[in-house]
C-alpha cells in the first residue's frame, strides 16, 4: 500500500515523481520485516529522501487502492493454491510453525484478505512504523551524515531502533 500514493500524491503522481528523478522504490514483505528498497542518483538524493519521508509518514491508504490490492492478493493466493509446490510449502509452514506467526502465509488467507479494511491498514502501519521504529540503511554515494539527518527528519526514534549507513569501505552506526 505504501507505493499506492500518499495523502498528497496519487499512485500515478508518486510513480511520475520517482521516474522524474530516475529513482526506483520497492516494498518487500517478509515474515520478519517490511523492507523498502530504493535507488537514486546521488544528485537526486535530497528530493528522493523528501519523497520517501512522505511515503512513510503520510501514506494515502485510499479505499479504492485497498480494494484493488485486495483483489490482486486474492488472485495471487488462488493461483498459488493451484500449484502443488506452493500449496505444499504453505501447508508445511503452517504445520511446522503451528501457533507462531511464521505459520501464517505472508500475504494472508483468502478470508482474512477479503475482510481487511482501511482501518486495519492504518493500524498495521502504525504498529510497524510508529511503534517499532525503523532500521535505516544507506549505501553507495550517501554520506553517513545525509542518512543521519534524513532519519531524524523522518521521525526516527533512536530509542526504538537505529540508523545505519553502510559504505563500500566502512559501516558506521549512527546514534
Amino acid at each position: 500500500m505504501l507505493l499506492r500514493g500518499t495523502e498528497r500524491l496519487s499512485r500515478e503522481q508518486l510513480d511520475t515523481a520517482l521516474d522524474g528523478m530516475g529513482a526506483s522504490l520497492g516494498v518487500e514483505t517478509r515474515m520478519e520485516a517490511l523492507i523498502l528498497r530504493g535507488a537514486v542518483l546521488s544528485a537526486n538524493l535530497p528530493r528522493f529522501l523528501d519523497l520517501l519521508t512522505e511515503v512513510i509518514s503520510r501514506p494515502g491508504f485510499r479505499a479504492p487502492e485497498i480494494e484493488k490490492l485486495k483483489a490482486e492478493i486474492c488472485a495471487g493466493i488462488m493461483e498459488e493454491l493451484g500449484h502443488d509446490a506452493e500449496l505444499g510449502l504453505r501447508l508445511f509452514n503452517g504445520f511446522l510453525f503451528q501457533g507462531h506467526p511464521y505459520g501464517n502465509p505472508v500475504v494472508g488467507e483468502l478470508r482474512s484478505v477479503r475482510m481487511f479494511t482501511e482501518q486495519d491498514t492504518r493500524s498495521q502501519f502504525d504498529r510497524l512504523f510508529r511503534e517499532r521504529g525503523l532500521l535505516v540503511l544507506g549505501s553507495g554515494d550517501a554520506s553517513p551524515d545525509a542518512i543521519r539527518v534524513w532519519a531524524k527528519i523522518a521521525g526516527h526514534d533512536p530509542a526504538r531502533g537505529r540508523a545505519v549507513c553502510c559504505r563500500a569501505d566502512t559501516a558506521d552506526k549512527i546514534r
